[in-house]
């Protein structure tokens, strides 16, 4: 009989085991809890189509162009001379996160979480939005395996040189890091003194 620490482990992980075993319906359909925990992992899997949108969203102005009240998809297409169904696209997957919303007539307009889209307003995010675009994009992610096998960052590996340096020779990529920092710094500097 094992009784050390290494037997109650094991006792908790068949307990575990036998738990969700007990719970699955006929022919071992899953249960509401692993439907719901394969809902959420998907969301993590798929998580790039979000942040994704939420950059199209920030880059092209979206939210400013919403603040004085619903638009249509069109109506914002040609504001952002945009491809209508697509952009349409990625404003329907911005609705279901709730970031917009979305009305008859493929309208659509803001939530609190789109107003953090817009320039200029209390606990703005749009800058912190594009910030993958200004340091070095996707392609600073591609080789994630290498990083995190190797320790040497994503950015050297796709632009031979370090983030500084990227940005020294992106002048304007360096504005918009510069600008995520200050939005970031403004937004959680409060809490963090009151803390």
């Amino acid at each position: 009989m094992d009784t050390g620490k290494h037997g109650e482990e094991q006792h908790m992980s068949t307990s575990t085991t036998g738990q969700a075993e007990a719970g699955r319906g006929a022919g071992g359909e899953p249960t509401s809890q692993e439907r719901a925990a394969a809902a959420a992992v998907l969301q993590m899997i798929w998580g790039i189509h979000i942040s994704r949108a939420v950059y199209v969203a920030a880059e092209l102005g979206i939210a400013d162009l919403l603040a004085g009240g619903p638009m249509t998809a069109a109506q914002l297409a040609r504001a952002t001379q945009a491809h209508e169904p697509s952009l349409y696209r990625v404003l329907r997957l911005l609705a279901s996160l709730d970031v917009l919303t979305e009305h008859d007539h493929h309208s659509f307009s803001l939530t609190i979480l789109g107003e953090r889209l817009r320039a200029d307003v209390p606990a703005s995010m749009r800058s912190w939005a594009m910030l993958v675009e200004s340091a070095g994009g996707l392609r600073s992610w591609e080789s994630i395996i290498e990083t995190v096998t190797t320790g040497k960052p994503g950015l050297d590996m796709a632009y031979g040189m370090g983030l500084f340096e990227y940005l020294a020779a992106h002048p304007d990529l360096a504005q918009q890091f510069q600008a995520a920092m200050s939005e970031r710094t403004a937004a959680y500097a409060p809490s963090v003194a009151a803390g």
